[in-house]
């Protein structure tokens, strides 16, 4: 088994001091990720920092040093031109623990950039070494970034800019398609296709999910098709009036426009089921890196429309079909 495919996600961005959304307290700058100074003092003169982006694209892997890597950009900007210092955090989400160390401008080519003038900042970009990988795992990873000039002055500070990773391993013998595993449901009998890249992008109107899945060839099988509606919803985990038997009418013997009758198609709270990430659907099909919109085939006899699911919510939806949503094979 070697390294042969990392796809990355970029997922819900909380941006600290200076940006308009607020991610809590900056209380202490000795600890790990997410932790920072209560003194900023972002006045007249100060650096100034914005525009952070995770480079999904960079993504890179070194056979060499057995290691992957991913750029990180940023804007910076110092109207006085003496920028000196600054760090940038870069750790575990969930462990609050460093990748890599922290970074600063020695780790930056050429040190500290010459960027006086914050209508036209300067974009920085750091090359970041992710975590050793492990078959089909996930994490997610999160930036502290601020910076300092001669004065001492400090910027904004960007906390908590993060990115979701996912990491599949697969055997360089392995003739399948590429970022394709499938799962047995034991409950079920029937195996479905795991998507472990979003790329290309799976994002279908009906016509182009029935077709996709009709040409899939998916661990050594090719007779994958759309899942029906009581075959999509026989993967609802966590709300009983949507999951197989539950009070929602919509089943493959009901598929009138009529047999949604809410609120028992309405599911529950979003991203509070019990699987990953929230997700209502068993822990085998991972987290919100393929959430959140379904197709089934099934169509409304007397509408211009099919059935999906929402497995966010668990929620069961009519959709007009030329939307476009995600598709998961059956056969």
């Amino acid at each position: 088994m070697r390294l042969s495919l990392i796809i990355a996600f970029l997922t819900m961005l909380c941006l600290g001091v200076g940006l308009a959304l607020s991610c809590g307290d900056d209380d202490d700058d000795s600890g790990g990720g997410g932790q920072g100074d209560d003194d900023d003092n972002n006045g007249s003169g100060s650096p100034d920092i914005s525009n952070p982006l995770w480079d999904i694209d960079s993504i890179a892997y070194d056979e060499n040093t057995d290691t992957w890597t991913c750029n990180l950009y940023f804007d910076i900007c110092d109207e006085d031109n003496d920028l000196s210092g600054g760090a940038v955090h870069i750790y575990h989400a969930g462990t609050q623990e460093y990748v890599d160390g922290p970074k600063n401008w020695d780790d930056y080519p050429g040190g500290p950039p010459d960027a006086p003038d914050c209508n036209n900042p300067v974009k920085v970009q750091f090359s970041v070494k992710l975590p050793d990988a492990q078959s089909d795992t996930y994490y997610e990873l999160c930036v502290d970034i601020q910076a300092t000039d001669g004065p001492g002055n400090k910027s904004n500070k960007l906390t908590n800019y993060c990115l979701k990773v996912q990491i599949h391993v697969q055997d360089d013998d392995d003739d399948d398609d590429i970022g394709c595993n499938t799962w047995l449901d034991p409950g079920t009998g029937l195996m479905w296709q795991i998507r472990t890249t979003l790329f290309p992008p799976e994002d279908y109107l009906l016509l182009e999910a029935i077709n996709y899945c009709e040409n899939l060839d998916c661990g050594g099988y090719n007779d994958w098709r759309l899942p029906t509606i009581s075959e999509l919803r026989s993967l609802i985990r966590g709300c009983d009036q949507t999951m197989t038997g539950g009070a929602c009418e919509v089943t493959d013997s009901c598929l009138d426009s009529d047999c949604w009758n809410p609120p028992y198609c309405y599911g529950g709270p979003g991203l509070d089921g019990p699987g990953p990430d929230g997700m209502y659907w068993p822990s085998e099909l991972g987290g919100t890196v393929q959430c959140c919109m379904y197709w089934s085939s099934s169509v409304a006899p007397d509408v211009n429309g099919a059935w999906s699911v929402y497995f966010d919510q668990g929620a069961i939806s009519l959709l007009l079909p030329d939307f476009h949503i995600h598709a998961r094979c059956v056969r």
